[in-house]
């Protein structure tokens, strides 16, 4: 009886295994409610309107690069607050409210396991789309320049950073509300 309790303890994933797994179908959670691909259509909207309302209204733009990528960076703060809120702000919370965190109590999974894999997810998503929005950014800044500036590498870095933190803030408020 002993050797079957070492056998199912050496059977069952590691931590990393499970936080990659809650992480995984966290993504693929967003992906189904089309929350990210209403993030990276804010981002298009963003960056559309950034780019070509100067150039259809005929006004100068800067010709160097790193004041024309400052037209960019300026919304960046405003992606962060968005996708925060819109990833991490109910993220704890709605498993409690759909009663579907309470499928997996009963599991050996600790909850420390589901709220990192919940959180690591968030923060992908954040950094994919930061990261997809300051390359778009660079791209249209060099064709638009003919040149380039390392500035906006930290610039997202910065907002890296801003977005981990935002998330966490959402985070901790999600574990503190009772409903969505």
């Amino acid at each position: 009886m002993e050797g079957e309790t070492i056998n199912n303890r050496e059977r069952l994933p590691s931590d990393l295994q499970q936080i990659m797994t809650i992480a995984r179908y966290d993504v693929l959670k967003h992906l189904r409610s089309r929350r990210l691909l209403g993030l990276l259509a804010l981002e298009a909207v963003l960056i559309g309107l950034t780019f070509g309302l100067p150039l259809l209204l005929g006004a100068d733009t800067p010709d160097d690069p790193t004041e024309y990528m400052s037209g960019f960076v300026g919304w960046a703060n405003l992606l962060v607050v968005i996708g925060a809120t819109m990833f991490a702000g109910d993220a704890i919370v709605s498993e409690f409210q759909a009663r579907t965190g309470y499928l997996l109590f009963p599991n050996p999974v600790k909850r420390s396991a589901i709220f990192i894999g919940k959180y690591l997810s968030t923060l992908g998503i954040i950094v994919l789309m930061l990261a997809v929005y300051y390359g778009v950014a660079a791209a249209l800044t060099f064709g638009m320049t003919g040149g380039a500036s390392g500035l906006w590498a930290y610039s997202m870095l910065l907002a890296f950073a801003y977005g981990a933190g935002a998330a966490a803030l959402g985070f901790l408020i999600s574990s503190a509300l009772k409903g969505s």
